[in-house]
């Protein structure tokens, strides 16, 4: 199968362009031209330089190719950085939408999105949860995750107007913070628990959950998306297996150091469903593309461990700083 990777020198990008490989396909990629020469096996692909609002270099592209696998954008952590906001929506939905005319134009069979679950509205309340593909998008929030959101919202309405009007078969995967080793957010996370642990024993830290996804696993979806037979279009959440908190966090750090508090401090049951103790609801996943993660937590933060160099050290338990270092969570 011929297959446009854009997005494909991006930390996600990266795991998909080597399953693409190891599966056999013949794969394109559209790269900038700074980032082209960081490609591994760049001599087993065809590369495109360019960006997406490059029309004529979209259409060449897209010449031929049956799958495109849409990962290029700007996500939050760049805009908290030192994005432009306004290259947010030239990226995001402008960008998405010249991507789509050239699919049109080229017959495209199908084309993979990977969207964010930033797209949802706050939901504080456990009867809110499982959050589903069908509950309420955003409408509120500060104002860099609200124009996060909005762009990413933005570009699944074309997505979805280019498979109504022109028949693209669209495959839409909303995914949450994606980790695994080189993750820098993770690593300022792991860094910050371990120099201060006490934060991961606080209310917040104890109450206050995640359900990041390992980028091999999210990966691993977006290939099978591009796959799966008998789909015309399909929005699907596609997160980890599990649902933690920074005290969950600070028990796995601790005991895979082995050093510090050394005890199980996994949060009991009742307080992972708790306030804020997000779930999101992977069953469209599993039915439609019989995808489910596998990458445990305690075996994705052990890898990145062993990527820390040098490794933290696990200071004493201590009352330090009481704020929770989850506050610090990159969604894709």
């Amino acid at each position: 199968m011929r297959v446009l990777l854009t997005g494909a020198t991006g930390f996600v990008g990266t795991e998909v362009f080597d399953q693409l490989l190891d599966r056999g396909d013949d794969v394109r990629v559209l790269a900038l031209p700074d980032t082209a020469d960081g490609l591994c096996d760049r001599h087993r692909v065809e590369v495109f330089e360019g960006s997406l609002t490059d029309s004529d270099v979209l259409l060449e592209a897209t010449r031929g190719v049956d799958v495109v696998f849409h990962l290029a954008a700007i996500h939050l952590s760049a805009l908290l950085a030192a994005a432009d906001p306004k290259d947010l929506r030239a990226v995001n939905v402008e960008g998405t939408d010249h991507l789509l005319r050239a699919c049109a134009i080229r017959a495209v069979r199908r084309i993979v999105f990977t969207s964010s679950v930033a797209v949802y509205n706050a939901a504080p309340w456990p009867y809110m949860w499982p959050i589903s593909e069908t509950y309420p998008l955003r409408t509120a929030g500060g104002d860099n995750l609200r124009s996060y959101a909005l762009s990413k919202i933005e570009a699944e309405n074309l997505i979805r107007r280019a498979h109504q009007e022109q028949g693209i078969e669209a495959i839409v995967l909303r995914a949450p913070a994606v980790y695994g080793p080189g993750a820098r957010w993770v690593e300022r996370m792991i860094s910050g628990l371990a120099a201060n642990p006490w934060s991961g024993l606080t209310r917040t830290g104890r109450f206050a959950c995640n359900q990041w996804i390992h980028r091999r696993d999210l990966a691993r979806a977006i290939v099978i998306a591009g796959a799966a037979v008998d789909l015309r279009y399909e929005l699907c959440n596609v997160a980890g297996p599990e649902v933690f908190s920074a005290y969950d966090l600070l028990s796995l750090i601790s005991r895979a150091l082995g050093s510090g508090p050394g005890l199980d401090l996994r949060a009991r049951e009742s307080e992972r469903t708790a306030r804020y103790g997000y779930r999101y609801d992977m069953a469209r996943a599993e039915a439609r593309l019989s995808f489910a993660p596998k990458i445990k937590l305690e075996v994705g933060i052990a890898e990145v461990l062993a990527a820390m160099k040098p490794p933290p050290q696990m200071a004493s338990l201590q009352r330090q700083s009481p704020s929770s270092p989850l506050a610090e969570v990159e969604l894709f």
